[in-house]
């Protein structure tokens, strides 16, 4: 067996074993992400770094998708990325192959308005931001269907970036890698290598 159809034989297997998340969902591969949450709800958020498109790259292992066809359905990737402001417009997302696309993402808000948050979208969340009905802020991340993420990196589909909070909160409970203080904050870093690892948890009251 070749190594393209070794490699093509993986994507099959991976994409239709998450066949239950594929259908308009981003997985992040390379990235920066950076979260600068308040005690008061304030929230600012950035990302720059990758996304997988995984039903196009679906699509494409399985040779449903091929030659100009792939064009076509990257312009699409990118209009549907470009449906939320927080990418600044397609002229801003750039398609880089392979389903990938390459993206800076910014998005300000209040939890206390907004209630919640969610990043890259709901049925692909990356991050989510939550208030909870007695005040409590939940941070956490999202991962891949369990029975999808051996087959996602054996595909060649990892994680590989970092994540920051910045927050002037009482923290009540976290599962950080590590923590650095910041003037008058706090940064909550997540170092992510691998889709199995446990997801990005934190937790504070509002004030």
């Amino acid at each position: 067996m070749s190594p393209m159809t070794r490699l093509k034989r993986l994507f099959s297997i991976a994409l239709l074993a998450a066949a239950g998340l594929a259908a308009g969902c981003y997985l992040p591969t390379d990235f920066a992400a950076d979260l600068r949450l308040e005690r008061n709800g304030n929230y600012a958020f950035r990302y720059v770094g990758d996304l997988t498109d995984l039903s196009m790259l679906q699509r494409m292992a399985s040779g449903d998708l091929t030659g100009d066809d792939i064009a076509e359905r990257a312009q699409y990737g990118r209009k549907d990325l470009a449906r939320d402001k927080g990418f600044g417009g397609i002229d801003n997302i750039e398609y880089l192959g392979k389903a990938k696309f390459k993206v800076k993402f910014e998005r300000r808000g209040n939890i206390r308005r907004e209630k919640t948050f969610d990043f890259v979208r709901f049925n692909s969340r990356f991050l989510g931001v939550k208030r909870l009905a007695d005040g409590t802020v939940v941070v956490f991340g999202g991962r891949p269907n369990p029975r999808a993420l051996e087959q996602l990196e054996k595909a060649g589909l990892k994680a590989n970036g970092v994540l920051r909070i910045w927050t002037n909160a009482l923290v009540k409970d976290h599962n950080a890698q590590d923590i650095k203080p910041a003037g008058g904050l706090r940064i909550y870093i997540w170092t992510i290598k691998s889709l199995k690892q446990k997801p990005p948890r934190l937790k504070f009251d509002l004030q």
